[in-house]
């Protein structure tokens, strides 16, 4: 089966990026369950700022998440998209069941936004753009 856990995180404590103009858009190519780990999310949690995180790769994540009876499971039907803020606390469960569970996933930043100094990951360096004109001294 396809749809791995995901611990509780924030994306843009990856990212460090400042402003925190980052939005991230999750697509469900199949419909996603409470059976098959559909995303879950803490309303409200981006206007806390970044928490501590710890871990290293997919074990990267909050060091003191929060308590999965006060999220909101995003249960969604194939095509659709969850579209949120880099700096919401989410995470998915495991898929235990033997239907698939995948997904696209993007993230889009402002032009202007820019890699913080305290970033545990190396900056990023280039921009793509996907619609108008990109900020200027990258």
């Amino acid at each position: 089966h396809f749809g791995g856990q995901k611990i509780w995180h924030q994306d843009n404590a990856y990212f460090r990026l400042e402003p925190n103009d980052v939005f991230g858009f999750w697509i469900a190519c199949d419909d996603a369950t409470l059976e098959n780990g559909c995303m879950h999310v803490i309303a409200g949690s981006h206007r806390s700022g970044i928490g501590d995180h710890g871990g290293v790769a997919d074990d990267y994540g909050l060091i003191s998440p929060p308590s999965v009876e006060d999220a909101v499971a995003c249960e969604m039907k194939a095509g659709d998209a969850l579209i949120f803020h880099g700096e919401i606390y989410h995470f998915t469960p495991p898929n235990t069941t033997g239907q698939r569970r995948r997904a696209l996933q993007y993230h889009y930043a402002a032009p202007h936004c820019r890699s913080s100094s305290d970033s545990p990951f190396p900056p990023f360096t280039a921009e793509v753009i996907i619609s108008g004109a990109g900020a200027e001294g990258l």
